[in-house]
């Protein structure tokens, strides 16, 4: 059996997330891992480009993580009933031991969907049901070539942490990526993040950020090169 090196925290909403010792960080923000999600990813990403007149949408995922984000974005698709397509990149993978950890101090309400978002296979495409379908790719969102999506989700870990994924390169990498019209969101709202996005083309807006956090970004592919 693998040596589980990452460990389960509690976050503030009482949700779990993991800390990774040799990084110094955590998964999610401690001021609660749901909170967190749901307002960066769903309700400024999903909810905003669906209001959009966009009734199916394509997402891209960057730091697939521990399966929240797309558990959320599955579980929003449920609800709503609308066409997915969920792609999520992460070069570091759960091990199986850690997949079992986490999913066991899941809150009840998202258990369901975080279960089918863990369990699918890497590398190939996974219907949910007849409605959602989920892509995890294992590899380097530096290298990977990117699908086409309408919403990405930019959930690295933290320019001072993973610097690379954060790069003005990787802002017009995302930027070709998205449909016209299509957006990003991070959690990130640093001063060089959002002109690395301004200068690849993107229109971005400061918007209130999850507790804990004052500010969030979104941007917006408005033209084409």
């Amino acid at each position: 059996m693998s040596e589980i090196i990452r460990t389960i925290i509690t976050t503030e909403d009482g949700s779990p997330s993991l800390y990774d010792p040799q990084l110094g960080e955590t998964y999610h923000s401690r001021h609660g891992a749901i909170q967190e999600s749901t307002h960066v990813f769903i309700q400024a990403g999903l909810d905003h480009r669906q209001t959009h007149s966009l009734r199916a949408l394509t997402v891209l995922e960057i730091g697939f993580g521990t399966g929240l984000n797309a558990a959320l974005a599955i579980q929003h698709a449920l609800d709503k009933e609308y066409p997915l397509h969920l792609a999520s990149i992460e070069k570091y993978p759960l091990t199986a031991e850690e997949q079992t950890a986490f999913l066991a101090h899941s809150n009840e309400h998202i258990r369901p969907a975080l279960q089918k978002v863990l369990e699918a296979p890497w590398g190939q495409d996974t219907s949910i049901n007849t409605l959602i379908q989920l892509t995890k790719i294992q590899g380097d969102a530096t290298v990977v070539q990117l699908p086409a999506c309408d919403v990405l989700f930019l959930d690295a870990f933290a320019p001072a942490v993973c610097p690379e994924l954060w790069t003005p390169e990787m802002m017009v990498k995302y930027a070709d990526c998205l449909r016209l019209g299509g957006i990003l969101v991070t959690y990130s709202a640093k001063g060089e993040v959002r002109r690395a996005m301004e200068a690849a083309g993107l229109q971005t807006e400061r918007l209130a950020g999850p507790p804990g956090k004052r500010e969030m970004l979104r941007a917006t592919k408005i033209s084409t090169p």
